[in-house]
């Protein structure tokens, strides 16, 4: 699945964004960053509880919010897969987004 045309912007800048997961049926949310390398998107930058989080339960869930206009957002629904670098890093496999405003 894609990030629309509509919503790129907010992925390509390297944003900084709110990771949500789910250990022991709590939820846990903190900032990360994203980077994308050709149409993948990768999580940089997770805190250490959030980590351990992933490790755990790989279903998160990825906010991100255009500064300039609070009332344009994207939400990215998905799972991770690790990705081998020396830093902590994961790659998004995106199973819904939730644009606002929506496309069209």
């Amino acid at each position: 699945m894609r990030i629309p045309e509509s919503h790129k912007d907010m992925v390509y800048e390297k944003p900084r964004a709110i990771i949500s997961t789910i250990n022991k049926s709590e939820v846990y949310s903190a900032f990360c960053f994203i980077q994308v390398e050709d149409e993948d998107i990768f999580l940089e930058k997770i805190e250490e509880e959030q980590i351990k989080h992933i490790l755990e339960n790989e279903r998160i869930a990825i906010m991100t919010i255009d500064p300039s206009n609070m009332g344009r957002w994207l939400c990215i629904q998905g799972t991770i897969e690790p990705k081998e670098t020396q830093d902590p890093s994961f790659k998004v496999k995106i199973r819904k987004l939730i644009l606002f405003p929506k496309e069209g």
